[in-house]
């Protein structure tokens, strides 16, 4: 028994869906590392090539731009990535050249509010501590507990 028409157009949609490529890989496709490039790919741990200054395509900001051997794609620097990178190897740019990087994706969002998976960067033996979560029992906040911050 063959299909019926209704059912022949939705299978040949689903097809055709199948085919198209998603948002993620065309949009991965510039010039700089976005989340969507490594998540799911776990800890990558490169080494840092070169560090330029380069102005952004959309707002011309001169940001710092992060480049890792064996890759054409940079990583845009930002606060809290540049921070990271500062504590373990210092203020000058230049020294960071050769130096080891681990990234990972952690789930953030845009300046408008939507999710999106963010790019995060730590020097290798650096890994943070477990928090220990046991002071943070429903007994030790009973709201006369003085806070650390």
């Amino acid at each position: 028994m063959g299909l019926t028409h209704t059912d022949w157009w939705w299978q040949q949609k689903r097809e055709k869906e199948k085919e198209m490529a998603n948002w993620s890989d065309l949009a991965g496709s510039g010039q700089y590392l976005r989340g969507a490039d490594i998540d799911g790919k776990g800890d990558i741990t490169v080494a840092i090539s070169h560090v330029t200054i380069e102005e952004m395509p959309n707002d011309k900001a001169k940001k710092a731009v992060l480049y890792f051997r064996g890759s054409e794609k940079g990583l845009v620097l930002n606060f809290t990535n540049g921070e990271e990178i500062k504590d373990n190897y210092g203020d000058d740019m230049d020294k960071w050249n050769g130096k080891p990087l681990t990234l990972f994706t952690v789930r953030t969002q845009t300046p408008d509010g939507t999710p999106t998976k963010g790019i995060r960067v730590r020097c290798p033996g650096t890994k943070p501590e477990p928090q220990n979560l046991e002071q943070f029992s429903n007994e030790s906040l009973d709201g006369d507990t003085e806070l650390p911050f």
